[in-house]
């Protein structure tokens, strides 16, 4: 996935079930939040990914293309909140290999932004056979998922936006 924008921002939300009805009322609000961004950020392009859990779900990567305007709307009807997971981890690292190995922006001023809505902790390790199956790619041993992070937070401007839920210490913030 490619965008031309100076300005891109990818969004993602776990829409396991320990997020409740988070992921439909986030979902609900994102052509607003795109309204009122685009009046500070001109050529804004949004990215949507749905996060899940690659042991269980059966879609645990969905994302969009880049859009803007109206086409975000239409965008957003592509993902399906499967509600699945049920457990922890998730596969946050997943998602986090696919933007650093899938995603291209352009050479920018300042770092594009990323923001991830969820509640839980990650599955440490991303198995090859889950990358080969979810993205294509033939990576030849299992990935590491904080590295994977490590590397994503290099190019954008990170942030993990947690359901509160959690206690300050606790598993998730030690990730």
């Amino acid at each position: 996935i490619s965008t031309s924008s100076k300005n891109p921002l990818i969004i993602a939300v776990d829409v396991t079930g320990s997020m409740a009805s988070w992921p439909f009322e986030i979902f609900d609000r994102l052509p607003l939040l795109f309204n009122t961004l685009s009046q500070y950020r001109e050529d804004l392009e949004i990215c949507f990914a749905a996060i899940g859990d690659a042991k269980v779900d059966q879609w645990p990567l969905q994302v969009t293309s880049f859009a803007s305007g109206f086409d975000l709307e239409q965008q957003l009807k592509s993902l399906y909140g499967e509600g699945g997971g049920g457990d922890a981890p998730e596969s946050y690292g997943l998602f986090a290999h696919w933007v650093n190995k899938h995603v291209t922006v352009p050479s920018l001023d300042e770092e594009p932004f990323l923001i991830v809505f969820g509640d839980i902790d990650m599955h440490p390790m991303i198995s090859s056979k889950v990358i080969n199956h979810y993205l294509g790619e033939d990576v030849g041993k299992d990935k590491n998922a904080l590295e994977e992070w490590q590397e994503v937070t290099r190019k954008w401007n990170t942030w993990f936006l947690r359901r509160p839920n959690g206690k300050k210490g606790d598993k998730v913030d030690k990730q």
